[in-house]
Order: structure tokens, then C-alpha cells, then sequence
């Protein structure tokens, strides 16, 4: 069964360093949880040219990154996920079982921060 599971998890990181705000706690990181997975079993193009079977956007307004972490990642031999920054500038393609295997795992796996 070919499955892409991604629970996403989202960091924002915002520093307040005024004199005024020194006694109050600084946010240096949240966790938002929420889910999003493709078909399963997802729909392969079967052919050598790479068809776009699945996408979803992931935003945090004043995030300073976005790491993306995949519950589970199962694909099918010549697919693939990218995870990329709205402008292209930063992406990383995941195969297989994502990074170092570790979709296969309970754990799963945090993608590359975008910033």
C-alpha cells in the first residue's frame, strides 16, 4: 500500500528583546498539529514522466521556518515528495521511506526546515 501520511508541525520563532518586554516569557517555538495525507492508496502515474498526484500548503504567518513532520511515508519506486518554500529557493525530495528510512518507523520523521 503506497501512503503518505505528513502531521505537520509547524515552529515559529519570534524574539522580543526591548528593555520593556525583559520580564515577560519570549515565544521561541509553538507546535501546531494538523493532518494531511494523500489517498490511499494514491494514485501512481505508472509512466516515466513525473505527474503531480498530490499537494497541500503549510503556513504559519511570522514563522521564522516550517519544519514538516511526516507520521509515515510509504512510496511507491520512482516517487517522490518535495518540500519547498513558496519561491522554489529551498526544497528537499523525500523517497521511498523519507529520510534515513525513518517514514517506516513509529516515529516518522521531520523534513529540512524551510525558513
Amino acid at each position: 500500500m503506497r501512503r503518505c501520511g505528513v502531521l505537520a508541525l509547524l515552529a515559529a520563532v519570534v524574539l522580543v528583546t526591548p528593555v520593556t518586554e525583559a520580564a515577560k516569557p519570549i515565544v521561541v517555538g509553538e507546535h501546531v498539529s494538523a493532518g494531511f495525507e494523500t489517498l490511499h492508496p494514491y494514485q501512481s502515474s505508472g509512466s516515466a514522466q513525473p505527474v503531480l498526484t498530490w499537494t497541500d500548503v503549510v503556513e504559519y504567518p511570522d514563522a521564522v521556518y516550517i519544519a514538516v513532520h511526516f507520521a509515515r511515508m510509504d512510496l511507491g519506486d520512482g516517487d517522490y515528495v518535495v518540500v519547498r518554500s513558496p519561491d522554489g529557493a529551498q526544497q528537499w525530495t523525500y523517497t521511498r521511506f523519507g529520510r534515513h528510512d525513518l517514514g517506516a518507523t513509529p516515529e516518522g520523521f521531520f523534513a529540512t526546515h524551510i525558513k
